[in-house]
């Protein structure tokens, strides 16, 4: 795996250049890092950071006699107004008058109703909440981690996956 401080990694298609992430300071790269779609998959055998998946392969995981569980981190308006089947709602963010403001709650709610060795896949709006509440997971030492990249837009575009 290429590590690159800063920059585009050279030979890799902007498009698939996905995540920022920064790396644990005793590691000798200390900056915050560009990587290929891989996002950090391991460093001295501690997972860095969550896969990136597709939203059929969301579907199919969790059709396929799979232990993944599939978290929608949208806001309960948001979840209300529509989501994919078997999926539960722990919000990232939370609507407010200022605007979307942090939820206290994620971190334990997430930590009640799953472990850290639990798989899950998490999916927002359009792929920016689940990658962050993917980092804060990670931090918090979930180990087994999918992002649903394009979240709910992605999903509600394949007329084939199914919808609440």
């Amino acid at each position: 795996m290429a590590f690159v401080s800063g920059g585009l990694l050279s030979g890799i298609p902007r498009a698939s250049q996905v995540t920022i992430c920064s790396l644990a300071a005793g590691s000798r790269f200390v900056s915050p890092v560009l990587l290929h779609r891989s996002r950090c998959r391991a460093i001295n055998n501690v997972r860095m950071s969550s896969e990136l998946i597709s939203v059929q392969e969301c579907h199919r995981r969790k059709h396929e006699g799979s232990t993944w569980k599939h978290v929608d981190v949208r806001t309960p308006e948001e979840f209300a107004a529509g989501h994919a089947p078997d999926s539960v709602n722990i919000p990232f963010r939370l609507s407010s008058a200022a605007g979307m403001v942090p939820n206290p709650s994620f971190l334990g709610t997430v930590k009640e109703r799953f472990s850290e060795n639990d798989s899950l896949m998490l999916s927002c709006a359009s792929g920016r909440r689940s990658a962050a509440a993917a980092a804060e997971l990670l931090q918090a030492g979930f180990t087994n981690l999918a992002d649903v990249e394009g979240g709910w837009g992605a999903w509600t575009a394949d007329q084939a996956l199914p919808k609440i």
